[in-house]
């Protein structure tokens, strides 16, 4: 892996190109752009090859270095990118399937507890009224009997 190169070598290496073009008897042109400032990753999603292809049609020709090496940097960058977006696209999904699903058994567990606690509810509201019916059953039988009890008691007094 070759190192990384300072901004400072760079502008060392193509000074020295360019000194070497001029001192062959060539012509020497360059074109400065500041990505970095100027667009950040936006520069990232212009396809290269048409800017390169626009840049001919104007007369600016040349090799176009790390051309390769950006592209598959480019592939890589947008592998990962589709990675990241379908993990979370599917955290995400998974997140609203387990609200439902927690919502759902919260519901079911709902109706199961509220019958259960409405049957005990009903059955000591049931034990209640039959002791008060059972309770007044047994107070008119007692009244019922004492009157019997006292009939009776009058019959026998009577005959004496």
């Amino acid at each position: 892996m070759p190192a990384k190169k300072s901004t400072e070598d760079a502008l060392i290496q193509f000074t020295n190109y360019i000194t070497e073009k001029l001192n062959d008897g060539k012509k020497v042109m360059a074109v400065f752009l500041d990505l970095a400032k100027s667009f950040g990753k936006r520069f990232d999603t212009v396809p290269h090859d048409s800017l390169l292809d626009k840049l001919a049609k104007y007369g600016i020709r040349g090799e176009v270095k790390g051309k390769e090496e950006r592209r598959e940097k480019g592939e890589e960058k947008g592998k990962e990118e589709g990675r990241e977006k379908g993990e979370d696209e599917g955290r995400e999904k998974g997140k609203d399937e387990g609200r439902e699903k927690s919502k759902e058994e919260g519901r079911e567990k709902g109706k199961d507890e509220g019958k259960e606690k409405g049957k005990e509810k009903g059955e000591e509201r049931g034990k209640e009224k039959g002791k008060e019916k059972g309770k007044e059953k047994g107070k008119k039988k007692g009244k019922e009997k004492g009157k019997e009890e006292s009939k009776e008691k009058s019959k026998e007094e009577g005959k004496e």
